[in-house]
């Protein structure tokens, strides 16, 4: 099987929006990764890596053959705010 690099620049930034247009950013990157984001690894190991492009810092996740999450525990109130909203992109290298 042929060995793919999966790069996935994604989360300019994570909030959760409330309907009444308040928003909770829960990251930016701007100043690197957070601690409260902890890492899953089902299989093989996923690099992350924080890079800076036109639309300010992102998130990078380089894999080959692996898969892996990143979590960040965040408590409330989904009534209050019903939106989270993120961005991503997938390149295939």
């Amino acid at each position: 099987m042929k060995d793919i690099l999966f790069a996935i620049l994604f989360i300019v930034c994570i909030s959760i929006n409330c309907a009444a247009g308040q928003i909770i950013t829960i990251d930016d990157f701007e100043n690197g990764l957070k601690p409260q984001w902890e890492c899953e690894k089902f299989k093989g190991k996923t690099k992350y890596s924080i890079v800076k492009t036109d639309n300010g810092h992102v998130l990078k996740a380089e894999s080959k053959a692996s898969a892996s999450a990143l979590i960040y525990k965040y408590k409330y109130d989904l009534k209050e705010y019903p939106i989270l909203t993120w961005r991503w992109k997938v390149e295939n290298s």
